[in-house]
């Protein structure tokens, strides 16, 4: 995130978890000013239900980011299993949230798994076996494809940001970093995703709940633990998994004029064609990623993006899939 100086937006940035929300503010839950650190975080992933799956969170040296990495396995459970990260008592939770518009997740390194963000108001006593009871959460599943580096740093699309209102549908900026001097590649790109509190479903024990079924409002004013997760999606993901993460933050602003000076923005709809991943919102980097993806959308909006990508004179990188990395191709087995 921006530093809190920076006289160019009239957005406050706190680091202060305990501060109350203002319009046009946004707070530094974890990364930015806030920095990561490892005991606020601890693994829950399936070997609590007999799978072996695992996940691990590296803080760098200067716990400015943290890398979400491991191994996930759909062996185990007959194609089930998940990996996660979630907070301790020690993170500085409950956070009061009743202010914001949303949350926001920033990524740097990133491979085209699909991820998903997890909110939870209630945690009950622990079973007597020492076993989580389950709970409703809130989930937001993402999907980034494409080359860190497919855009470049250099990108002249730096013109003012017409007004844009983040409060009803999730929106990605990608963002160009700055390289350190002396430094000959190019700098990778950023990406901020933000989510308006609609684009959270509500899901109980890895199943969304029916949307006929009775309403279960996420409690803003107390959300007790937050996860990252990279889930199976019932056999069509698997293998080694890694996602940096920049920052987690929450945002108390609907309309923003000026939001981060070069920055690319566009609208995030969910991918089709592919049922259990119908709520994952996806964000195609180059117009190679969403020509060779099996994520769709059929937004017109992003085929734009797309295009502009190209106008840009954007120099198309061979895509590197690793061969432990599914989601498998459409008409091939996982096996």
């Amino acid at each position: 995130m921006p530093s809190s100086d920076d006289s160019s937006k009239n957005i406050i940035y706190s680091g202060k978890t305990d501060a109350t929300l203002r319009e046009n503010t946004i707070t530094d839950l974890f990364g930015g000013q806030r920095k990561w650190e490892s005991e606020h975080w601890t693994a829950s992933d399936d070997r609590v239900r007999g799978g072996r799956s695992q996940s691990y969170l590296k803080i760098s040296d200067d716990k400015s980011t943290a890398i979400f990495h491991g191994d996930l396995d759909i062996t185990a459970l007959g194609g089930a299993g998940f990996a996660s990260q979630r907070t301790t008592g020690s993170a500085g939770g409950p956070w009061d949230l009743s202010k914001a518009n949303g949350v926001a997740i920033g990524l740097g390194a990133i491979d085209d798994r699909i991820y998903t963000l997890v909110l939870k108001d209630t945690i009950l006593p622990k079973r007597p076996d020492g076993r989580d009871q389950s709970t409703i959460s809130y989930e937001f599943s993402f999907s980034v494809l494409g080359a860190t580096n497919d855009v470049p740093s250099e990108t002249n699309c730096g013109e003012a940001i017409p007004l844009v209102d983040l409060s009803g549908r999730p929106h990605a900026l990608l963002l160009p970093q700055e390289a350190d001097p002396g430094e000959k590649t190019e700098a990778p790109m950023s990406i901020v995703i933000w989510i308006p509190w609609s684009a959270f479903h509500p899901y109980y024990r890895g199943k969304r709940k029916p949307e006929d079924g009775p309403l279960d409002p996420l409690d803003k004013s107390k959300i007790k633990r937050i996860s990252i997760m990279c889930r199976s999606m019932f056999g069509k993901q698997f293998g080694r998994f890694s996602a940096q993460v920049r920052s987690i933050t929450a945002f108390s602003v609907p309309e923003v004029t000026s939001i981060y000076s070069g920055a690319l923005i566009t609208p995030l709809e969910r991918a089709t064609g592919v049922e259990d991943a119908k709520d994952t919102y996806i964000f195609h980097r180059s117009p190679s990623a969403y020509t060779k993806s099996i994520l769709k959308t059929d937004r017109a909006s992003e085929q734009s993006l797309v295009e502009s990508l190209k106008e840009l004179r954007v120099e198309e990188k061979q895509t590197q899939t690793s061969p432990s990395i599914g989601i498998p191709q459409q008409g091939k087995s996982t096996k």
